[in-house]
C-alpha cells in the first residue's frame, strides 16, 4: 500500500510507525510542517506560515494537491489537535487517526473551535487508534465512533529495552560518567519538563525526601524544557541535591542504557494515555512508580495477590512518591520481583512488532472496505 502520513516529522514516535510500515512492504510518504527527513519515507514539507491559523488554512489546498498527485491507499494522521483538524477538509477516504493522549485529554477543551474541530475530525475518521482504553474512551466522548475505534499499544522494542541491554562495561562507563557509585540505587525520571502536568518537580522533591533517610539513592532526571531551570534553582539548597544528575534531553539510544541502569522509574503525570517511556522502563527491568491514572492502571497492578507489576501513588503527592521510593530502595527482593512481573507483562502484551502487526491488519481492513 501507499500510505501518506500527516504529522510531526521530527517526532520519534511517528518515525517508529513509519519504519514499521516500510518493513511490512508499504510505500511511505510524510507530509509535515517540519522539514525533518524521515528514514524510509519521502518527505513532503508543508509551507510553515508564521501565523498558525494561516498555516493550517493554506495547508488544505496544498494537501489536496499532494493527495491528488500521490493517490495514496490510506491517509494516516497522527495527533488530533492540529494535523487531525486538516483531514476532514481533504475530501479523501479512507483515513485513520492515531491519537496521542494530550490531544484528547486536554487540548480539545481549550476553545469552542477546538471542541468543534475535534468532534468533526473524530466522527469523520474511518479508524481511530488509541494506546489505552481510557484514551479511546476520551476520544469517544469527543465524537469518535466506537465501531471504528481500536485500542492498540504503541509498543516497546523488547529486545532493545531489556534488563541486559547494557553490558557490564557500558554500565561501569555510564556510572563513571554520571559519578554514581556502583552500590547506588538509581531512580530515573524521563518525562519532559515542558509541561507542568508531567509533575517532574514532584518526582524531584519526593526523591529528595527519600534520600534524607537512604544515603544510597541517586536521581537521574533525563528531560528538558522551560521548567528545568527554575526547578534546579528551587532544590539547589537541599542537602541531598548533589545526588541529582540533570541530563536534559537524551537521545533514544542513550535512554536504552539509562533504563537498563536504573533500579526505579517514576512517572506521575496528572493526565496521560499510555506512556511509551513507562512501558520501556517496565521492559528494561525497572521497578516502576506511577500516578493513579486509568491508563497507568491498565499496565500497573499494585496488588501482590494479583501479580503486582508496580506501585501506584496519588498524583500531586511528593510525600507518597517518597514513601514508594524509600520502600523499594530498602527492599531489593521486592524490586526484583516487581521488575520480573513488569517485564513479563510487556513482552506478552506490548511487544512493538506484535502491536504493529495489529495496526497493519487494521489499516489493511479499512482500505479493503473502502475498495468494496
Amino acid at each position: 500500500m501507499r500510505i501518506l502520513y500527516l504529522g510531526i516529522a521530527g517526532n520519534e514516535h511517528l518515525r517508529r510507525w513509519v519504519a514499521a510500515s516500510v518493513v511490512r512492504g508499504h510505500e511511505a510518504h510524510v507530509a509535515s510542517f517540519e522539514a525533518s527527513p524521515v528514514p524510509g519515507a519521502t518527505l513532503h514539507p508543508l509551507r510553515r506560515h508564521d501565523n498558525k491559523l494561516t498555516r493550517y488554512i493554506e495547508a488544505v489546498p496544498e494537501l489536496r494537491r499532494l493527495v491528488a498527485k500521490l493517490a495514496p491507499d490510506l491517509l494516516h494522521v497522527h495527533y488530533l489537535t492540529g494535523y487531525g483538524y486538516l483531514a476532514p477538509w481533504l475530501r479523501f477516504r479512507p483515513w485513520a487517526m492515531t491519537i496521542w493522549g494530550t490531544d484528547v485529554y486536554k487540548n480539545p477543551s481549550r476553545t469552542l473551535a477546538d471542541q468543534l474541530l475535534s468532534r468533526a475530525a473524530l466522527r469523520s475518521a474511518d479508524l481511530v487508534i488509541g494506546d489505552s482504553r481510557d484514551a479511546v474512551r476520551a476520544a469517544g466522548e469527543l465524537g469518535a465512533r466506537p465501531r471504528r475505534s481500536l485500542v492498540i499499544p504503541w509498543g516497546v522494542e523488547v529486545d532493545r529495552f531489556s534488563p541486559i541491554a547494557g553490558s557490564s562495561v557500558r554500565r561501569e562507563a555510564l556510572l563513571s560518567e554520571l559519578e554514581i557509585p556502583e552500590s547506588a540505587t538509581i531512580v530515573l525520571s524521563a518525562r519532559s519538563l515542558s509541561e507542568e502536568f508531567y509533575r517532574v518537580g514532584d518526582i524531584v522533591r519526593g526523591s529528595l525526601q527519600a534520600m534524607e533517610t537512604c544515603d544510597t539513592l541517586f536521581l537521574v532526571v533525563a528531560g528538558d524544557g522551560p521548567l528545568l531551570k527554575p526547578l534546579r534553582s528551587a532544590v539547589s539548597g537541599h542537602s541531598c541535591s548533589t545526588r541529582i544528575r540533570w541530563l536534559k534531553q537524551v537521545p533514544r539510544t542513550r535512554m536504552v542504557s539509562l533504563m537498563s541502569l536504573a533500579d526505579i522509574y517514576v512517572s506521575v503525570p496528572t493526565h496521560d494515555a499510555t506512556s511509551v517511556a513507562l512501558l520501556e522502563a517496565m521492559s528494561s527491568g525497572c521497578a516502576v512508580v506511577a500516578s493513579d491514572l486509568p491508563s497507568n492502571r491498565e499496565w500497573i497492578v499494585p496488588r501482590p495477590d494479583r501479580g503486582a507489576t508496580g506501585t501506584i501513588v496519588p498524583a500531586r503527592s511528593p510525600d507518597s512518591i517518597a514513601d514508594a521510593i524509600r520502600s523499594l530502595a530498602e527492599d531489593r527482593q521486592e524490586r526484583e520481583r516487581l521488575s520480573r512481573a513488569a517485564r513479563d507483562m510487556i513482552v506478552r502484551h506490548a511487544d512493538f512488532d506484535l502491536c504493529q502487526e495489529r495496526v497493519d491488519r487494521a489499516v489493511r481492513a479499512v482500505v479493503e472496505r473502502a475498495r468494496q
